[in-house]
C-alpha cells in the first residue's frame, strides 16, 4: 500500500513539474508611418484567439505606450497552454488588430506601423527606345495603385508605396504588372487570372517600412 502511495505522490509531483507557469514578455515600438513618427500613449493589449487551450478570447496583458511609442508588458501561462493571439490597439470604436497569429508562451519583440508601406523602386532596362507617344503603365494586383510614365528611359523610373499588413517574422506577396499603352496594360492585368501565366508581371515578397525592394522590368 505504501508503495502505491509513494508512486502516486511521485506521479503528482512529475505532473506538477511538467506544467510550470511561464512568464512571457511582449515589447516593441508603435509608429504612425514609415517616417518613424511614433504613436505615443497608445493602448496595446494581447488577446487570445479561439482555439487550442482557449474556447473564448481573453486579454492576457497590455500596456499604454510611453511618449516615444514604446510598450512592454508580461503575461503568464501554463506551459501546456497552446494557441495564438492578436496584438490589438484600443480605439473609441473598439480595437484594431496590429499583429495576428502570434505564438503564445514566447517572448515577442517587434516594431509596428499603423501605416505600413513598402517602398518599391521600378527600374527599367532593355533595348527598346520609347517614343513621346509611348506610355508605360504599372499596377499592383488587388490595389488601386496605377503609375504611368511617358516616354520612359532606362533607370529607376518610379517608386511605389505599397500598403502591407504588419507581419510577425513573415512577408506579404504582391504582384506588379505592366504594359506599354492601355491595351497592353489591360492584357497584362487579365493575364493575372490565367494559371501559370507570367505575362508582364513580377511577384515579390514585401516586409513593410523597414525594407526597400526593387523590381527590374526588361522591355525590348
Amino acid at each position: 500500500m505504501k508503495k502505491i502511495f509513494y508512486l502516486l505522490l511521485g506521479f503528482l509531483f512529475l505532473s506538477a513539474c511538467s506544467d510550470e507557469t511561464i512568464v512571457n514578455e511582449v515589447s516593441g515600438t508603435i509608429y504612425k508611418n514609415c517616417d518613424n513618427s511614433t504613436y505615443g500613449y497608445a493602448e496595446i493589449a494581447l488577446k487570445t484567439n479561439r482555439g487550442g487551450s482557449f474556447s473564448d478570447p481573453i486579454i492576457l496583458g497590455g500596456d499604454v505606450a510611453n511618449g516615444d511609442g514604446y510598450f512592454q508588458f508580461t503575461y503568464e501561462l501554463k506551459e501546456s497552454e497552446k494557441g495564438t493571439a492578436e496584438l490589438i490597439l484600443s480605439n473609441p470604436d473598439g480595437y484594431t488588430v496590429l499583429l495576428d497569429d502570434l505564438p503564445l508562451n514566447r517572448d515577442i519583440k517587434t516594431n509596428i506601423y499603423i501605416e505600413n508601406k513598402s517602398p518599391v523602386s521600378i527600374k527599367l532596362s532593355g533595348s527598346r527606345v520609347f517614343q513621346i507617344t509611348d506610355t508605360l503603365f504599372i499596377g499592383v494586383k488587388n490595389t488601386s495603385i496605377k503609375e504611368q510614365v511617358v516616354q520612359p528611359t532606362n533607370g529607376v523610373i518610379a517608386t511605389l508605396k505599397i500598403n502591407v499588413p504588419n507581419e510577425y517574422k513573415s512577408t506579404t506577396q504582391k504582384t506588379i504588372y505592366y504594359g506599354v499603352g492601355t491595351s497592353d496594360f489591360q492584357k497584362s492585368k487579365d493575364a493575372l487570372s490565367i494559371p501559370d501565366s507570367v505575362y508582364q508581371h513580377v511577384s515579390l515578397q514585401l516586409k513593410g517600412c523597414d525594407v526597400s525592394e526593387q523590381v527590374d522590368l526588361t522591355i525590348n
